[in-house]
């Protein structure tokens, strides 16, 4: 979630207009558009660095299906600090990939 607000919050200061509902249907987590431009963006958040994530089957046949348009939201160094029962994120840095070229790195099947 922390991930998702940090990526929502990018989108629009660059002044796109973003649907954060897609998440539950669709393999792709904010829907973002400015004029006649959209970008599908998929969000992932992590305590470690940026240098790999876990992907979905279907997150990376959408990519592939829709070169171009896609782009990988990557908030890294992210602190979780323990408040009772309940942990609170963050921080991070954001490591933005646009467009996500699947081509520039390395799927290892898990």
């Amino acid at each position: 979630e922390h991930a998702m607000q940090a990526a929502e919050r990018h989108y629009r200061e660059l002044g796109y207009q973003c649907d954060t509902s897609v998440h539950k249907t669709k393999p792709y987590d904010l829907l973002c558009t400015k004029g006649r431009e959209t970008r599908y963006v998929e969000v992932k958040g992590t305590r470690g660095g940026p240098h790999a994530v876990f992907v979905t089957r279907r997150e990376v046949a959408h990519v592939r299906q829709n070169p171009g348009v896609c782009d990988l939201f990557v908030l890294h160094g992210i602190d979780l600090k323990s408040t009772g029962s309940r942990a609170r994120a963050a921080g991070g840095k954001p490591v933005v990939l646009s467009p996500w070229d699947l081509q520039t790195g390395t799927l290892e099947a898990l």
